[in-house]
């Protein structure tokens, strides 16, 4: 007789959301905070357990995003779509192809003015031995080549195609284990492509990051303030 964890199904997720009260962010090791821009929304988030790490991709909409990563977990992040309305990232936005990384504990804001597209990889336990940029307290963002941000894309959209269908637990293990170190080679090849980039230095600087935060915490204390006394 098979176990349950022999029978086919799929290893993918995906979660629709029409109101922002009904969104809940699903990314394991990923705390999580917004403040949306919109009450309507017609968000997807689309999650890829593998084993060692979790690959997934949000429809998002307008909103302020606070988020810090767990312990012993390295995250990569990057766009998915091309648009001309760049998100804000630690207080500094341009229009380049970029990719941001953060290990055990290290936080980020952004500001989403429009509806992105985002793709996230949380690998687990912490990569420490392929040559990635280091962070500390706060994600980093680099500036990468088009052909290298391509690279990440395709990856992402071939694993959870191939994650699609229905998969026994088996088979996860087997074709996980490829799937993750197809995207372990393609973040190498992404970060091989860093392009110097004056503009980044800000965003990636802990002390910036940290003022940004503060200037940030006291303009939403004003504005609770100016509502309460309207």
């Amino acid at each position: 007789m098979n176990s349950i964890d022999d029978v086919p199904r799929s290893a993918l997720k995906t979660f629709r959301f029409s109101d922002v009260d009904e969104f809940r962010n699903a990314i394991r090791g990923l705390n999580f905070e917004f403040t949306p821009f919109v009450r309507k929304i017609s968000a997807e988030q689309t999650i890829l357990a593998l084993p060692g790490c979790d690959v997934n991709l949000t429809r998002a909409f307008p909103r302020v995003v606070d988020a810090q990563l767990v312990e012993n977990c390295t995250a990569i992040g990057f766009t998915m779509d091309d648009l001309n309305v760049p998100i804000r990232f630690n207080g500094s936005q341009r229009a380049r192809p970029v990719v941001v990384i953060g290990s055990g504990g290290a936080a980020y804001t952004t500001i989403e003015e429009v509806q992105r597209q985002i793709a996230s990889v949380i690998f687990r336990p912490e990569v420490r031995d392929r040559g990635w940029p280091p962070t500390l307290s706060s994600f980093k963002i680099f500036e990468i080549s088009t052909a290298g941000l391509q690279r990440l894309r395709g990856v992402v959209r071939e694993v959870l195609a191939e994650a699609a269908g229905p998969i026994s637990a088996a088979e996860l293990l087997l074709k996980g284990a490829a799937m993750k170190e197809s995207l372990l080679g393609a973040v190498d090849e992404a970060f091989a492509t860093i392009v110097p980039a004056r503009w980044t230095f800000a965003p990636n600087d802990g002390r910036n990051f940290r003022i940004f935060q503060d200037i940030r915490a006291l303009l939403s204390d004003d504005l609770s303030e100016a509502d309460l006394q309207r």
